[in-house]
C-alpha cells in the first residue's frame, strides 16, 4: 500500500495514489474534478452558515412535523424521513408540552379541525400516499405542525396550498412558542 508523500498538495497526493494503482488518466482526471466539485460545495455551505439559508438537519425534521406525528398522549414525536430517510420516535419533553398544545389548538382553529381551510386542496403529501389516498391532505392529523401564515402556489401541481414554515423561522422553537407566534410567521417552503 502507497502512502502519499503528506508534504505534497491534496490533489497531487490523490494523483500520486491514483497512478500507483494504474488508474487512467481520464479516471484520475474525473476523481480529481468530483473531489473539487465536494469540496467547494462543503466550502460554500461553511460560509453560508444558519444566516445564509443553512439548515441544522434537526431543524428540518423539526418543520417537517405533522399534526400527528406529535403525540402528547405517549409523550413522543414521530420523526418522518430524518437522518438516513429513516423514521423514528423521540420523547416529547414535559417542559414545551403546554405551549405545544396551545399551538396544536390555534392550529385546530385556523384549519377548522378537519377539511382543507377556504377551499384549498389539502396540504402536500409524498406523492404514493396522494394518489393512494387523494383526501388524505385535507384531513387535520395531516396538517403541518408549523404552517406558514400565507399560502403559496405549489410549483409541483400548480395548485394554491398552505405550506410547512420555511426556513428562515429558525428561532420558531425558542423564542416564538413562549408568545404563541410559532408557525404564524415565515415563508412557505
Amino acid at each position: 500500500m502507497l502512502v502519499p508523500n503528506p508534504k505534497g498538495r491534496l490533489f497531487d497526493q490523490i494523483r500520486e495514489v491514483m497512478r500507483f494503482h494504474h488508474y487512467s488518466l481520464r479516471t484520475e482526471r474525473t476523481y480529481c474534478q468530483w473531489i473539487q466539485r465536494y469540496l467547494g460545495f462543503h466550502r460554500e455551505a461553511d460560509r453560508s452558515g444558519p444566516q445564509r439559508g443553512w439548515r441544522h438537519p434537526k431543524q428540518m425534521e423539526c418543520l417537517r412535523l405533522r399534526v400527528k406525528d406529535v403525540e402528547f398522549a405517549r409523550g413522543h414525536v414521530v420523526v418522518r424521513e430524518g437522518k438516513g430517510d429513516k423514521d423514528r420516535v423521540t420523547v416529547l419533553p414535559e417542559l414545551p408540552q403546554e405551549r405545544l398544545r396551545a399551538h396544536r389548538e390555534r392550529l385546530r382553529r385556523l384549519h377548522g379541525g378537519g377539511p382543507s381551510e377556504k377551499g384549498l386542496p389539502g396540504v402536500w403529501l409524498p406523492e404514493a400516499l396522494a394518489r393512494k389516498y387523494p383526501k388524505a391532505g385535507e384531513q387535520w392529523e395531516w396538517q403541518w405542525f408549523w404552517p406558514s401564515r400565507e399560502t403559496m402556489t405549489d410549483p409541483r401541481t400548480g395548485l394554491k396550498r398552505r405550506h410547512r414554515v420555511g426556513c428562515d423561522v429558525s428561532a420558531f422553537c425558542a423564542a416564538g412558542s413562549a408568545e404563541g407566534e410559532v408557525g404564524q410567521e415565515g415563508d412557505a417552503a
